[in-house]
């Protein structure tokens, strides 16, 4: 479960980061 929220928490940043 733990790896599994750091993958989405990745993906929520790299969003982020596709935004900028």
């Amino acid at each position: 479960t733990a790896a599994n929220v750091k993958i989405f928490n990745t993906e929520e940043v790299q969003n982020f980061i596709n935004l900028l």
